[in-house]
């Protein structure tokens, strides 16, 4: 009997498939604790504005609150209605500058991205290699346009708010109370607690819009990479020398190893 080595074994297509899931649960893994760990710090949910000190505080002056004699309490009730106006005013202009951002750098980085990949076209080496360095340089870029966006989509989330007493709350008072300028005046002064709470939901508003502008900022500086490294990639090409084709005449060495074989068949011949 032949002591030939045995062949070598073949792997099956079950270890083949066995491959390609335990790959798929890797990615699957890391998936889940890229998001978690990204929830855990850009996705923190919000505290409510109940756990603020400065609400709490406004609220112990409301339950606290007495009324003191000869003090005229008369133009406080237009102060309390013009801080409540300035508080909802800036909170409107929050969300709109929110909103800039969503529409302007998400829409960008949605184009940019699309131009990248159009600009990839297999048919010529050097235009696939500059789609190819377009894509890869403006990754960084499109991560802080991606981190913007989701904070200021954080200023657009939904988030609690206090809200004045309904209409049986007043009716309450004004039976409580004998004149109507006191009623109005506890009325009033339940505002307090509602601006606080303005102030907080604004105060959180204006962090996440601040990050967003960071984000933006930071965007736009690695917008360079992409600059720097196509003009590089263009250089390189413009001083790289031109290759042979193949659709140029014969070379030399096929004529001159055609009249070598044409003069030793006339050698042949003769003899």
């Amino acid at each position: 009997m032949s002591n030939s080595p045995p062949p070598p074994n073949k792997s099956s297509p079950r270890t083949g498939k066995r491959l390609e899931v335990r790959a798929y649960e890797i990615l699957v893994t890391t998936y889940r604790s890229a998001t978690q760990y990204y929830k855990s710090i850009y996705c923190q949910v919000k505290s409510d504005y109940s756990s603020s000190k400065d609400y709490n505080d406004a609220v112990d002056f409301f339950k606290n609150f007495e009324k003191k004699d000869k003090v005229e309490y008369g133009w406080i009730m237009k102060y309390a209605k013009d801080l409540q106006e300035r508080f909802e005013k800036t909170d409107g202009k929050l969300d709109e500058k929110a909103d800039s951002i969503i529409k302007y750098l998400g829409g960008g980085s949605a184009l940019l991205t699309f131009g990248a990949l159009v600009s990839i076209k297999p048919e010529k080496p050097e235009t696939c290699l500059l789609g190819l360095i377009a894509l890869v340089s403006l990754i960084p870029s499109l991560c802080f346009a991606l981190l913007a966006v989701q904070a200021a989509l954080r200023v657009r989330s939904p988030q609690s708010a206090a809200t004045p007493p309904p209409l049986t709350k007043a009716v309450h008072l004004a039976e409580n109370y004998a004149s109507a300028e006191e009623a109005e005046l506890n009325l009033v002064l339940i505002c307090h607690p509602i601006c606080e709470a303005y102030a907080y939901r604004n105060k959180q508003k204006s962090d996440d819009l601040r990050r967003a502008h960071e984000f933006y900022a930071q965007s736009l500086l690695f917008v360079l990479i992409p600059v720097i490294t196509i003009s590089a990639a263009l250089v390189y090409l413009a001083l790289k020398p031109p290759s042979a084709t193949s659709d140029g005449p014969a070379t030399p060495k096929t004529t001159l190893s055609s009249d070598r074989q044409h003069c030793l068949g006339a050698l042949h011949a003769q003899v």
